[in-house]
């Protein structure tokens, strides 16, 4: 689920499932399956969510693109967290 929130009133904006799937190799037990925090370039949002995909919204909530990265395999039970950065001309 991503989900935009209002900074004055934390009311949300918009909410999008991206998809509905657990991960193949699970997470780590204290964390939960959406442990990556998504990024803006102040236009776009990029979203990871691990084996199941990299999404793109405009900052309405429309889908602009998706990109399916395969099944990730997991090393020491840390599960998929890992949070995008933007460099240079995204």
């Amino acid at each position: 689920m991503v989900v935009a929130l209002d900074r004055g009133t934390g009311k949300i904006v918009w909410q999008k499932t991206a998809r509905r799937e657990v991960p193949p190799e699970g997470h780590q037990p204290t964390n939960s399956f959406a442990s990556a925090s998504p990024t803006t370039d102040g236009e776009r949002l990029y979203v990871p969510f691990g084996s199941h995909g990299f999404y793109c919204y405009d900052l309405q909530g429309n889908l602009l693109w998706e990109k399916d990265l395969g099944d990730m395999k997991i090393f020491g039970g840390f599960g998929e967290g890992a949070s995008p950065a933007l460099a240079g001309g995204c």
